[in-house]
């Protein structure tokens, strides 16, 4: 009896915590350190937030918009699986750029939960969504560009492909020369290709933080069945470039993440 009773408090006790953990937002600050940065860039503010899927945060997703407004970013970058599923029509998305007040600049690119969604899958469907998106002033940057206005920073983003092989400049698209050049990758796998192709900063989610966070260890797995991730969650150099990694907003599935609260991560551009 006493072993029943014991069982059930630890996982009441796990239920509490899990309860309160998936809802305590916390805000990350990252400073990226960038060899020859140009003088209007230091100090330069990016957002960047992943795998929300679905999740809400507040009624209408307020309280994330507040937590983002307050930052005061120059850029929100949103690096996929902001939907969740195969069905998930993005709702929770929308409201949460509907909610944010600041008027800064709204990047995103898909993730695999966006690439393998049957919703969006249908061409009105997705049509419908992507002017949504733009109606809020977010742009897709599926192997595309956007370049902030007056100030030499280029950003990138590349469309979620599980091939191992591939031209990263291909889908991100061709540098500008004369910017600091920032990618927005899912997956952060591809940030020794797109390191070593020149991207000065890359901006990735996916691994969730390795799920559970071990101390002195990292996290301890991926969505893809790795175990003890080498790129988990904040900042990795290499290459002559930095790799930042959210451990993200929400899950995909009904799993316990563990010492690893949903993050909105605030990166601050200096020159070294």
């Amino acid at each position: 009896m006493m072993k029943k009773l014991t069982f059930a408090a630890c996982a009441a006790l796990l239920a509490i915590h899990q309860a309160v953990e998936h809802e305590a937002l916390k805000l990350v600050e990252q400073e990226v350190r960038i060899r020859n940065l140009p003088a209007e860039l230091e100090g330069f503010r990016i957002a960047h937030i992943s795998d929300l899927h679905g999740k809400r945060f507040g009624k209408g997703n307020s309280r994330l918009a507040r937590l983002i407004d307050s930052m005061r970013p120059d850029v929100l970058c949103m690096t996929g699986d902001m939907v969740n599923g195969k069905n998930d029509d993005g709702s929770a998305l929308i409201e949460l750029l509907k909610a944010l007040k600041g008027e800064y600049p709204r990047l995103i690119v898909s993730g695999n939960h966006e690439n393998r969604n049957v919703w969006l899958s249908e061409k009105p469907n997705r049509d419908g969504f992507e002017s949504t998106l733009m109606e809020y002033g977010t742009t897709i940057l599926d192997g595309g560009s956007y370049c902030c206005e007056g100030l030499p920073v280029s950003f990138h983003g590349m469309k979620d492909s599980r091939k191992k092989h591939l031209d990263i400049e291909e889908y991100l698209g061709a540098r500008d020369e004369g910017a600091v050049n920032i990618a927005l990758i899912h997956r952060p796998s591809r940030f020794e290709a797109a390191a070593k192709a020149g991207y000065d900063l890359i901006l990735s989610g996916h691994i969730h933080g390795g799920v559970v966070r071990i101390p002195f260890a990292g996290g301890l797995l991926s969505p893809d069945k790795e175990i003890f991730p080498k790129y988990d969650k904040g900042l990795f150099h290499g290459f002559g470039s930095t790799l930042c990694i959210t451990s993200g907003l929400g899950n995909s599935r009904l799993y316990p993440k563990l010492m690893n609260r949903p993050e909105v991560v605030l990166i601050t551009l200096a020159s070294r």
